[in-house]
C-alpha cells in the first residue's frame, strides 16, 4: 500500500511540475511576423562565413600543433577570407 501511495504521489508531483513548465512556456499575446527573406539570407551567409572561419582555424591550428611549437610562442590566430580562400596567421 505504501509503495502504491508513494508512486502515485511522485507521479502526481511530476505531472504538476512539468505541466506548469509547459504552461509557463506557452507564448501569449500577438505573434511576431516572420523576418523578411533578405534578413534570413544575411543570417545564413554570416553562419556560412563563421563555419568557414572555424574550419580554417581548425585545420591551421592542427597543422601548427603537429610541428610542436615551443610552449608560450603562440598566443592566438586570425583568419581572413582572401580571393575565395582562407588565410590564417
Amino acid at each position: 500500500m505504501v509503495d502504491w501511495l508513494r508512486a502515485t504521489t511522485v507521479t502526481g508531483v511530476a505531472l504538476l511540475a512539468f505541466g506548469g513548465v509547459a504552461i509557463a512556456q506557452t507564448p501569449t499575446g500577438p505573434k511576431k511576423p516572420p523576418p523578411p527573406a533578405d534578413s534570413l539570407g544575411a543570417i545564413t551567409e554570416r553562419g556560412r562565413l563563421l563555419a568557414g572561419y572555424d574550419g580554417a582555424a581548425w585545420i591551421a591550428s592542427d597543422s601548427i600543433m603537429a610541428r610542436r611549437p615551443a610552449t608560450g610562442t603562440l598566443s592566438g590566430y586570425v583568419a581572413q577570407r582572401t580571393n575565395g580562400r582562407w588565410v590564417v596567421a
